[in-house]
């Protein structure tokens, strides 16, 4: 570590390896939606009915490797929201779809595309 570095950096430093090693873990689509699944029944568990999330599409991959459509990802927290509705009635869900300056007016062009 360099008498440079913020504060924390020396932190971020020792875990960096690890997270490049699980970077495109979460990115697949099942343990994704696994992940998702879980963090939701958190919330549910400690009376969090009404769940608004932010998410950027485009960047789930299938068994091959293969990015999903917007409307496969659109189905997979479909698919979570009502699996959860019926542990817990009251629980209520709404996805904002974000897109990212970082990726560029290409990535909303095409997400815009998919509607």
């Amino acid at each position: 570590m360099t008498d440079n570095c913020p504060p924390g950096r020396s932190i971020f430093d020792h875990f960096e390896d690890k997270f490049t090693l699980v970077y495109d873990l979460i990115k697949y689509k099942p343990f994704f939606r696994e992940c998702i699944k879980m963090g939701i029944e958190k919330c549910l568990e400690q009376n969090v009915y009404i769940i608004e999330m932010r998410h950027i599409t485009g960047n789930l991959y299938n068994d091959d490797k293969v990015r999903i459509t917007l409307q496969e990802e659109l189905l997979m927290f479909k698919e979570v929201y009502l699996e959860l509705k019926e542990v817990y009635p009251n629980f209520e869900f709404k996805m904002m779809v974000c897109g990212h300056k970082w990726f560029g007016k290409w990535h909303i062009d095409k997400m815009l595309d998919h509607i």
